[in-house]
């Protein structure tokens, strides 16, 4: 064998050699490999389950305010529900003391405050129930727009109340009135000028009629309002039927009052004709 026959012998053995070392070398590399993959893998994973453990953490704090937002708007439609319920009770208490009021006047005011109160009742319990932060609010906006306890309710009350009392001291001046009668006859009788005491007398009796046509002037009024529901031209016309019947109510109070100092002025002249008289002038306006 020559040189040149050698050394192809010997190359020949060294690839051999390589080829099959590189697969031996190729497995650890190919293992590190599939271990970086992995390790990549995992941490892509363990990334995406942190993100999700946020998302959810974010959710549920987020359901908490909700859930603390929903109390907190409960305990104030719970506390506003109660406020006006106790004013409702407090009115009818009232009503109910007065000895100028009439049965009627007082079944009427009963029957509104008794129906308010089942409406903020029934009220309290959808509020209670509701899960629905948005369904929520409007439900609590009702409390002020379809219950008008405050704006509409109990002024409407107190002018039902004031009208009664206007009827009832009227019909308290007209028996005044009726003796008053009797007494000037008496002193015209007995020779007396008594035109001062007619006259007197008449617009007594005016003023009483009028302060009854005010009174059922302010009722009217107010008899067929209804709450507004947030509508604005609505409440700006309950506001302006209020107020245009509780102008009503002072002029009828104003008409009592000279129909009083009428009725005194009367008692007064008989008196000064030193005849015997009881009539009497002890009537209360308030």
């Amino acid at each position: 064998m020559n040189n040149h026959t050698s050394l192809l012998a010997a190359g020949l053995g060294s690839l051999a050699f390589a080829l099959s070392v590189l697969p031996a070398l190729a497995l650890p590399l190919g293992a590190r490999i599939d271990a970086e993959a992995s390790a990549r893998a995992g941490a892509r994973g363990q990334a995406s389950t942190t993100i999700e453990a946020r998302v959810e953490a974010r959710q549920e704090a987020k359901a908490e305010r909700m859930d603390n937002r929903s109390e907190k708007a409960k305990e104030r439609a719970d506390k506003e529900i109660d406020r006006r319920i106790t004013l409702l009770t407090k009115l009818d208490e009232r009503v109910e003391g007065m000895k100028r009021v009439s049965a009627e006047g007082k079944a009427s005011i009963d029957a509104t405050v008794a129906a308010q109160v089942a409406f903020l009742t029934e009220l309290r319990g959808t509020i209670a129930a509701e899960t629905d932060m948005q369904a929520l609010k409007e439900e609590m906006k009702s409390i002020t727009q379809s219950y008008r306890i405050f704006m509409l309710v109990i002024p409407q009350g107190h002018i039902k109340v004031a009208a009664d009392k206007i009827h009832t001291a009227a019909d308290t001046l007209t028996a005044l009135s009726v003796k008053l009668t009797a007494r000037i006859t008496a002193a015209q009788q007995a020779g007396k000028d008594v035109a001062a005491l007619l006259s007197a007398h008449a617009d007594m009796d005016a003023k009483i009629a009028d302060a009854k046509v005010q009174a059922d002037a302010a009722v009217a009024l107010v008899a067929n309002l209804s709450p507004d529901n947030g509508d604005k031209a609505k409440m700006d016309a309950n506001k302006q039927a209020l107020k245009d019947a509780r102008a009503k109510i002072q002029a009828g109070l104003k008409a009592l009052q000279a129909a009083r100092a009428d009725g005194k002025t009367i008692v007064n002249g008989i008196k000064a004709f030193h005849l015997d008289t009881s009539a009497t002038t002890s009537v209360e306006v308030r």
